[in-house]
């Protein structure tokens, strides 16, 4: 069905690039079918905007890659995905739904219809798409972009080229977007929502100023800031206490260890958190400030945004809010200084606006601004990521949203439709092949400014960017980042119909950014085995634990080919491909640190004995032997083990491989058990039990 699919697209891209005396817009429009109606219909519309109608040409002329599949058994499929998901709400994945979803039916993809873009896509959903992916042009991480790399990473209607293409952008934005206003929103209205006001109250270390019980109890969003000039360190002297017992929040200047700190408290459920700052100087300004909106509560200091936190903490628990001391009784200590300009708002201040109030001159820097948003988005998101989709050809737009568990692929395609429905410019990376073990990678990139893109996951190191790839154990070679434009370079564009390309070269939408993140080498390969038959493209592969699988293709001349930026220290086979697969075209090398090709010729007449252990590195694997340290294996007659024998314990670390231990048994035993010491999920496997046979 996989090869039928592929035929049908390249026949679509064979008819698109067979009339060259066609522009790109009219082949697609005769390809569109009965639908040309509908696109021309959203060109028409723009007539009188010449950047937006530039957008629809755009989408419109790459638009023929475009596919998704469909199948009654498919629709049933994501209705269900949509029941098991909604059982609990926003909370985590639990037992249940996780197994529902492992034992969930999959359609057969036999079954499935494959719809090309062009004949599907309305001029309704493409005027949607142009009109609000404008508006995200606007956001403050996007609108320094040039209309060009717009196109590419704000424009598209679809993160993969087979998603399904529904009305994803007002969904994800309203869901999104008030979680993340405080840094996407640029508008500065200090005199909006503004409901209390004091421009001085000074201390002497024994007064203390006081809000009525009821000043949050109707505004379920709100800020608090002021200017705090500190006369004397009081340790524990509070600048506010909002709240009473259990349930407030509170700044410290000064602490008994020299430094602040933003503290946060409920009692049902019970939770703390705070964020540790330097101590304020004395005699001097400091500007400080607490938002609120939908449970979460921001902290700045000085206009710089020091940590957000989930809280169930709501505004009805604020009572006995206090200005200049602690609610607790216990705290004798009260402030000594002056506190300025402090401000009550029934609304969440943004970032624009607490930057203002502080004068500080500058934002924060756009890329510190963007790791504010990812952390928030990430907050919002239950990250369960496994190896496979629960669906062929991963979730619609419309199920991701509420994603529970899914491979990477599923999170990275949802974290695209998220950061571009909020104006964050993104892509996906790609490493269609691991050049150390088996299988692949990708992450989003996302827009930092100055034309360049940085890396990002929902994984590992979620709360930074430009170094997810960087932490990985695993060794790349080539590296692809996705495009809604066809590149002219691609094979599929360029080749012959009947050579039969690599499923990664099939796809005309990929370009190659291995040197942004690798340092790389173009490199001439020599031919010491020709082809069956004549090729315009031979392969360089890397090993997946059980074949080569080609990762770059270059185009012969005569008996050579030349591939371009591949990765170092890295081993390689040249070889030829068809639809048998490859065939190996000289001998594997690897391609040095210093950038030399060193040959894997092997020598027959001198060979050597090893003892393989493992059949592939160990990775992460060794430190899990750690946690079998003080396992005991039991045995038992007795289903409650209440007769239990302790016939082994692990006192050292374990090889993790076959361990080989002798038990003596005096008497039969029908229970067997292993008790792990503190992980109960971290059992040894398999365990196989063999008799002495003499």
């Amino acid at each position: 069905m996989n090869i039928i699919k592929l035929l049908v697209v390249a026949l679509f891209l064979g008819l698109l690039f067979s009339c060259h005396n066609e522009s790109k817009l009219e082949q697609a429009l005769e390809l569109a079918g009965k639908n040309r109606s509908e696109l021309e219909k959203a060109l028409k519309y723009y007539r009188h905007e010449p950047l937006k109608l530039k957008a629809a040409k755009f989408l419109i002329e790459n638009m023929d890659i475009c596919s998704f599949d469909t199948s009654p058994e498919l629709d049933a499929c994501y209705k269900t995905i949509d029941s098991i998901f909604a059982i609990n709400g926003s909370e985590d994945l639990t037992q249940e739904q996780d197994s529902l979803l492992t034992h969930l039916k999959r359609p057969n993809s036999f079954y499935f219809k494959t719809i090309p873009g062009l004949q599907y896509v309305s001029a309704e959903f493409l005027i949607d798409n142009i009109d609000r992916a404008f508006e995200a042009w606007e956001s403050p991480f996007a609108k320094d972009m040039s209309f060009e790399d717009f196109c590419e990473y704000l424009l598209p209607y679809k993160a993969n080229s087979t998603d399904h293409p529904d009305f994803w952008r007002s969904t994800y934005k309203d869901l999104f977007y008030p979680y993340v206003k405080f840094a996407l929103d640029t508008t500065c209205r200090l005199d909006s929502g503004l409901i209390r006001k004091y421009p001085l109250i000074t201390f002497d270390g024994e007064n203390y100023f006081s809000f009525s019980d009821q000043q949050f109890d109707t505004i379920p969003d709100f800020s608090v800031c002021c200017w705090v000039n500190l006369q004397e360190y009081r340790p524990w002297a509070h600048v506010f206490d909002l709240g009473k017992s259990n349930n407030y929040v509170c700044f410290i200047p000064y602490t008994q260890n020299g430094a602040g700190r933003f503290e946060i408290a409920t009692e049902s459920p019970h939770t703390w958190d705070m964020a540790q700052t330097d101590s304020l100087p004395l005699n001097y300004r400091s500007y400080i400030a607490i938002t609120y909106s939908k449970n979460y509560i921001t902290f700045y200091l000085n206009g710089i945004l020091k940590k957000r936190i989930k809280t169930p903490l709501t505004n009805k628990d604020l009572i006995s809010n206090y200005i200049g001391k602690s609610h607790f009784e216990g705290d004798p200590c009260r402030l000594k200084g002056e506190i300025g300009d402090l401000r009550v708002y029934n609304r969440e201040l943004n970032y624009i606006e607490i930057s203002d109030l502080a004068e500080k001159k500058n934002l924060p820097d756009r890329r510190q601004r963007l790791i504010d948003i990812i952390q928030a988005i990430r907050a919002l998101n239950n990250v369960n990521i496994t190896l496979e989709s629960s669906i062929p050809r991963g979730y619609r737009p419309a199920q991701l949203i509420n994603l529970k568990k899914g491979s990477c692929d599923d999170y990275t395609t949802l974290g695209t439709y998220i950061f571009r429905s909020l104006g964050i410019p993104s892509g996906i990376d790609v490493v269609p092949q691991w050049a150390s073990r088996s299988l692949g990678h990708d992450w989003n990139v996302l827009y930092t400014g100055k034309n360049q893109m940085e890396d990002y996951s929902f994984g590992s190191y979620w709360d930074t960017i430009g170094y997810h790839f960087k932490a990985q154990e695993e060794k790349a070679s080539k590296i692809f980042r996705q495009t809604f434009t066809k590149q002219s370079d691609m094979p599929t564009i360029q080749h012959r119909l009947d050579e039969f390309l690599p499923s990664t070269f099939q796809n005309p939408c990929i370009k190659d950014v291995t040197n942004s993140y690798l340092e790389c080498k173009d490199i001439t390969v020599t031919f010491t085995q020709q082809p069956q038959r004549k090729r315009e493209y031979a392969y360089l592969c890397n090993f997946n634990n059980h074949d080569w699988i080609p990762v770059h293709w270059g185009k012969i001349k005569g008996h050579k080919a030349g591939f371009t930026k591949m990765g170092k220290e890295v081993a390689y086979l040249p070889a030829y491909f068809d639809q048998w697969g490859i065939t190996p075209a000289a001998d594997p090398f690897i391609l040095t640190k210093a950038g030399e090709m060193k040959k894997l010729i092997p020598n027959h007449y001198k060979t050597e004995t090893l003892i393989l252990k493992r059949k592939y590195k160990p990775g992460n694997v060794p430190e899990k032997g750690k946690l079998l340290v003080n396992g005991r294996f039991q045995v038992a007659n007795k289903a409650d083990f209440s007769d239990s024998l302790t016939v082994f314990e692990i006192k050292d670390i374990p090889e993790i491989l076959y361990n080989s231990v002798n038990i003596a048994l005096k008497k039969p035993y029908r229970y067997f058990r292993f008790l792990s010491p503190l992980n109960p999920f971290c059992v040894p496997t398999p365990v196989l039990f063999i008799n002495n046979i003499k």
